[in-house]
């Protein structure tokens, strides 16, 4: 598969995991972007039937990220005869993408996965102790709901979404204490499971990414492409700064909204131990 690096330019990235691979592209216009993406699927099925693999067209799947929804895309692009239809939302890994990247869908489907999981849970606390309990909420509960986050949640998440996760992050905890009439208020509720809140936990999940990307320099193409759109220093208080200086973003999520929490942090962090970051971290939002 190394060899369909060879296909793309500079403005292309490829990603593969398993069997499966997926293309990204930027282009100015929709008419370039039609283009670019039938030359370059094309090019791939071709690469593919070359090393006896075929493509699976029906399987394919395709959404164009857009920053102004009103601006319609092609309604089709064809690849060696065959019609791709491009879609409002794809499944990547787990995660929904909208084309507008506002998480609609994502949201939808992480509401009906954690009322399957509470009600399972709901049953097992008639058995299990709360100690016990708590494990469970954490690894299956949490664990679903933060799948991805780094992704989808960030500063620039809106309110009804706020208020969702934190109505999902109660109802966990709830489920621990069996107070399902209610009776506890959410600070005593906080003293039954002591976790993050949705936005603390944002906040430190999304600083931590992006401070060990520029210290330890492992961001991947993508986000190195993104981290040379925009500019890192600290002012004279020693807080980092992020002026961002890139032309093409969806909506409101260019990177310098969406890490707008690293300008609450009021230490060096450039060059911290890992351990002394997780601390210094969880001091500044929790």
């Amino acid at each position: 598969m190394r060899g369909l690096s060879t296909l793309f330019d500079q403005s292309t990235h490829l990603v593969t995991f398993a069997d499966d691979s997926y293309v990204s592209l930027a282009a100015d216009s929709f008419d370039e972007a039609k283009t670019k993406v039938s030359s370059l699927l094309t090019s791939h099925d071709n690469f593919l039937k070359s090393i006896g693999m075929v493509t699976n067209v029906s399987k394919t799947e395709m959404i164009f990220f857009r920053k102004n929804t009103k601006d319609t895309p092609p309604k089709s692009i064809t690849v060696n005869g065959e019609e791709i239809i491009p879609k409002d939302s794809i499944k990547v890994l787990g995660l929904q993408f909208d084309s507008d990247l506002s998480w609609k869908t994502h949201y939808s489907k992480l509401l009906n996965k954690t009322r399957v999981i509470l009600a399972k849970m709901k049953f097992l606390s008639k058995y299990l102790d709360q100690n016990s309990m708590k494990k469970l909420i954490t690894s299956h509960y949490f664990g679903a709901i933060y799948y991805g986050s780094p992704v989808w949640l960030n500063e620039i998440t809106t309110s009804k979404s706020w208020q969702l996760l934190n109505v999902l992050h109660y109802k966990g905890i709830r489920t621990v204490c069996r107070d399902y009439r209610r009776a506890k208020s959410r600070v005593q509720l906080d003293e039954v499971l002591k976790r993050a809140k949705p936005k603390q936990w944002m906040k430190y999940s999304n600083c931590k990414m992006a401070i060990k990307l520029l210290q330890l320099g492992q961001a991947g193409p993508p986000m190195s492409r993104a981290l040379q759109q925009n500019l890192y220093h600290n002012d004279r208080t020693g807080k980092s700064i992020v002026m961002d200086t890139s032309r093409l973003r969806i909506g409101r999520a260019s990177l310098k909204n969406r890490l707008t929490c690293m300008r609450e942090l009021q230490f060096n962090w450039m060059n911290i131990s890992e351990d002394t970051l997780r601390i210094r971290l969880k001091e500044a939002f929790f």
